[in-house]
């Protein structure tokens, strides 16, 4: 590519677990550079670590996805980008506003009081796995149903309404999906939320939405709409990307079976592990987060104007070499938390503390429980979808 050039916007990936090479490049031309995206317009593409951290820490930036200039990838995710209009698409003072409300409930503790639940699912989910043939599809057969029906628990869902929220969360995420099929899957995803709400409103119990209703919407301090919003966003935020981070995990230690061993020989070895994992794999290579620049602002040696969109590429910076020795190696023994596969700033992920346990537990269940595990396939042959995250079309398994 000519220097002068500027690249269209998202970039092929050679191989599942390798990022594509404009990534590398930009890097080394200071860690930001120009796109150009699906509709013509020209952004910044942040791919260095300490730009990163400098755009996502940035007051001067914004998050809000109706601002003109917001970066969307993809005419499906401008629907979905302008349509979700939950805290996470907002700035302070109404971010903090609605965040505060819900951060008692994703805290260390309450991740760690989850853990017998999710590791109880893991086995139910293996268990049926293992009754069936080979070679298994590990997304629909392992990683969507352990983390749709430990959401399901959190939340206070019927198990029975797994499908229905994994297809219209699919085609939700599906990056050449019509604008019309993104707005149907949305509505009906808050039309459930808001059936839920409705339900726990008469018949309460031990889950999220209805602490969040004796807590919040009770007394006044969130609206009906702001509450069933902020939940639908949380429930799709907390799926399709902890079930992908499961799948490229698992083929990242598929690939390098001698740490997969390590890991079935020391299991105290697994939090470092999925902070490896987090790192690595890059589930977060085209979009998320993005931002729009307010006012002028430098990062490193470039100055962003006020009305220009910015996309942070997690997976990108997670493979940065000014911050990690050896980025493009995978070393589960690396134990760095530093990275930024959960964002930076007042917008970081909420559920990253249950995301770890569901990773810990998962793979934990998956490596004790399902003897000489490996690939089914070639791994040349194993492609991504046409989708927001990193994640396999199908990754077939075997074992015995």
């Amino acid at each position: 590519m000519a220097k002068h050039e500027i690249p269209n916007f998202p970039f092929a990936c050679p191989h599942a677990l390798d990022l594509p090479p404009e990534f590398a490049a930009m890097r080394e031309d200071g860690g930001i550079g120009r796109i150009k995206l699906w509709d013509g317009q020209v952004a910044w593409l942040v791919t260095g670590f300490e730009e990163a951290r400098i755009v996502l820490g940035h007051p001067g930036t914004s998050a809000d996805s109706v601002k003109p200039g917001y970066p969307h990838i993809s005419a499906a995710r401008r629907v979905s980008d302008q349509g979700d209009r939950s805290f996470i698409r907002l700035d302070d003072p109404a971010h903090s506003r609605i965040r505060r409300m819900l951060t008692k409930h994703f805290t260390v503790a309450r991740a760690e009081s989850l853990r017998p639940v999710i590791r109880g699912i893991a086995d139910t989910v293996i268990t049926t796995m293992l009754t069936g043939p080979q070679p298994a599809e590990l997304k629909s057969q392992f990683a969507t149903p352990l983390i749709t029906r430990t959401l399901c628990h959190f939340f206070g869902a019927p198990f029975e309404d797994e499908s229905f929220f994994n297809e219209h969360q699919e085609r939700r995420l599906k990056l050449s999906a019509s604008p019309e099929d993104v707005e149907a899957s949305t509505r009906a995803l808050i039309e459930y939320v808001d059936g839920l709400v409705s339900a726990k409103l008469t018949s309460p119990g031990d889950d999220l939405i209805s602490a969040l209703i004796e807590d919040q919407l009770r007394p006044g301090h969130i609206t009906r709409d702001e509450l069933t919003l902020t939940l639908r966003i949380v429930l799709g935020a907390g799926h399709e990307t902890t079930a992908s981070t499961i799948l490229m995990g698992t083929l990242a230690l598929l690939m390098h079976q001698d740490q997969a061993e390590a890991l079935r020989q020391n299991t105290n070895l697994m939090p470092a592990a999925v902070e490896e994992i987090l790192r690595f794999v890059g589930t977060f290579r085209n979009s998320t987060p993005n931002r729009v620049a307010l006012d002028d602002i430098e990062v490193g040696e470039v100055t962003i104007r006020a009305g220009e969109g910015i996309i942070v590429s997690p997976a990108a910076v997670n493979r940065d070499g000014r911050k990690f020795g050896r980025p493009d190696e995978f070393d589960i023994s690396r134990g760095d938390r530093s990275h930024l596969a959960f964002g930076f700033g007042i917008h970081q992920c909420l559920g990253q503390n249950i995301a770890r346990v569901e990773l810990e537990e998962g793979l934990s269940a998956l490596l004790g429980r399902v003897p000489g595990l490996r690939l089914a396939v070639d791994p040349a042959e194993i492609t991504l979808k046409d989708h927001l995250l990193a994640t396999p079309e199908t990754l077939p398994v075997c074992w015995g």
